[in-house]
């Protein structure tokens, strides 16, 4: 059952925009990496990733090559696990997307960033042998349960009316500005408690991304866009040849199909 409604989910949220947009972005990533200033047919587009950076890191390229739109002291973080950091990183993005100005959110950056944060938490929830990595099943089940907790804790004390939020969507943009409205009533909020560690770290990875000034916010959107690229090519790319081959047997998977792009770029395309 959870397969077919994210599978639909994907399909549905996949319009031709979003579509265009995320295989431009991979071309871009897969275009030939040059020692020289220029390739064969022209400039070298500065988006370039050497393979290096596209099978070692899930978005510290791409926060590297951007951070000028942040303060030298708070950069955006990663967690020490790729299936944690894709946890921390979409309970930050959806407080993003919720708490922005939502002229910055609503946008083809903004539905392809919740489209990718929604797919690869599919991935850690449902298809967890599509991930490279180690597989951490009780930390993804204790912070969903953590996170329900805090949920009917607000429902319990009258705070949301269950009536007015049953709208996943609805529910989803409230329960993400609750936790941003937890930690700036207290910033200690979840730090001790194990349950709640990966929630405290990724409202604080969106309170990082929530203080970029009003006119770099379409640069940032850009850039958590670039960072969800880059966790879906490692995705991709880590992901063991056997995993593949098993889901192709009951569908193509996006991985897949991103892990196949990059295998016959790589050799024409990317000088290594």
């Amino acid at each position: 059952l959870e397969d077919y409604y994210y599978s639909r989910c994907l399909s549905y949220q996949l319009g031709k925009d979003v579509k265009q947009l995320l295989f431009q972005r991979i071309q871009t990533r897969l275009l030939s990496s040059y020692p020289a200033s220029t390739t064969p047919t022209g400039p070298r587009n500065n988006g370039a990733y050497s393979m290096k950076d596209i099978t070692t890191a899930w978005g510290q390229e791409a926060v590297k090559r951007g951070r000028q739109i942040f303060e030298s002291d708070q950069l955006p973080f990663f967690g020490r696990e790729f299936q944690e950091d894709i946890l921390v990183w979409h309970i930050g993005t959806c407080i993003l997307l919720a708490c922005a100005d939502q002229q910055h959110v609503q946008g083809t950056y903004g539905k392809a960033i919740e489209v990718l944060s929604e797919y690869l938490m599919f991935l850690v929830a449902v298809r967890r042998h599509m991930l490279p990595g180690l597989v951490l099943r009780s930390l993804f089940e204790v912070t969903r349960q953590a996170i329900a907790d805090v949920w009917a804790e607000e429902v319990v004390h009258g705070n949301k009316n269950n009536r007015s939020y049953s709208c996943l969507r609805s529910r989803k943009e409230m329960l993400a500005k609750t936790l941003h409205e937890l930690k700036l009533i207290n910033e200690d909020w979840g730090l001790n408690n194990a349950n709640t560690r990966l929630i405290s770290d990724g409202i604080d990875l969106a309170t990082v991304l929530l203080q970029v000034e009003e006119k770099d916010m379409p640069k940032l959107m850009e850039l958590v866009f670039d960072v969800w690229i880059d966790k879906l090519l490692y995705a991709g790319t880590r992901c063991s040849r056997e995993s593949h081959a098993k889901q192709l047997s009951h569908g193509a998977e996006l991985t897949s199909i991103v892990w196949i792009i990059t295998e016959h770029a790589g050799p024409f395309r990317i000088g290594e």
